[in-house]
């Protein structure tokens, strides 16, 4: 008899406050939001299941800062930082306790940016601004340790019950991005009035993922029999070349010019063109030490039935 999901617990907790630090001069803005949800999963985990508390939490902290250099020119910078917590990720009711992994990411965002009023024809804007964010997954132990006491990963073929630790593994992403956007009025050039708008963008982004797989860098399936304990008649071993690292990375660069050309009352022409570079690379990869790193010489998997 199953009871499907129901929710135990939701909370969603929100603060902000801002205002001038210096009147008509500086100002600031912050926020904190803590959302916390509770739910049962159906099954899990398959030793004891009904009743388990399976939690999502999300956190997400702001400010924001702007600073009146003068009648014409503005700084402004923010920062989030935002936290996603979901100790069991990957629970389901073919889970053992120790199937699941323990997630723990953090992520962000940030810029700064300058508004400048050059004149009454001419105005620009530049900023710099930065994305990434920190993921690692980790596994339980047979107690419910995180990343100890951990036993070998197991499957079930007659049931798909699975146990043991998860693969552990780390992946984490960055990018840096420059733009500069730019508008420049001109009246009466060329039988029309002009509003020129350009600018140039530039940015790098990189990908770093480790998988350091399962225990002992290898995984076991059972064939057992119907109505016999899970993984009780061994069918086949899986050896993996694991640890690995992988990198990539790619750049991007663009300009652009366009004019909204006004001719007549009745009559705008916009006319323009853009440019677009890209370059994606992978650094040299490292192969990490393992086990079975020297037996497959940089391939993927190997099966070996018993």
């Amino acid at each position: 008899m199953t009871e499907g999901t129901r929710i135990l617990l939701y909370r969603d907790p929100n603060f902000s406050l801002g205002g001038p630090i210096k009147r008509d001069k500086f100002w600031f803005f912050t926020s904190f939001r803590d959302q916390r949800t509770g739910v049962t999963v159906d099954g899990f985990p398959v030793e004891n299941p009904g009743g388990f508390f399976f939690e999502t939490r999300l956190t997400n902290v702001t400010y924001k800062l702007n600073y009146q250099l003068s009648q014409n020119n503005r700084l402004g910078h923010y920062i989030q930082w935002g936290r996603k917590f979901q100790p069991h990720r990957g629970a389901g009711s073919t889970a053992y306790s120790d199937a699941p992994f323990r997630q723990d990411s953090w992520s962000w965002a940030a810029n700064l940016d300058w508004n400048s009023v050059v004149g009454s024809k001419f105005f620009h804007n530049a900023r710099y601004s930065n994305f990434g964010y920190d993921w690692p997954n980790y596994a339980y132990g047979i107690n419910g340790e995180v990343g100890t006491n951990l036993r070998r990963r197991m499957t079930e073929n007659a049931t798909g019950n699975v146990a043991g630790g998860a693969a552990q593994d780390q992946n984490n992403r960055l990018r840096h991005q420059f733009d500069w956007t730019a508008t420049y009025f001109k009246d009466n050039f060329l039988r029309g009035d002009h509003a020129l708008k350009f600018g140039m963008v530039s940015e790098w982004e990189t990908q770093d993922f480790t998988n350091y797989g399962f225990v002992d860098d290898l995984s076991l399936t059972f064939n057992s029999a119907a109505g016999a304990p899970d993984f009780t008649t061994p069918f086949r071993v899986v050896l993996r070349n694991t640890d690995n690292n992988t990198i990539n990375s790619s750049w991007h660069h663009g300009a652009f010019i366009t004019d909204q050309w006004e001719l007549t009352n009745r009559i705008t022409a916009n006319v323009g063109v853009r440019w677009d570079y890209y370059s994606s690379y992978f650094p040299v990869q490292e192969i990490l030490p393992g086990p079975f790193r020297d037996y497959f010489v940089g391939s993927a998997s190997h099966n070996v039935l018993l």
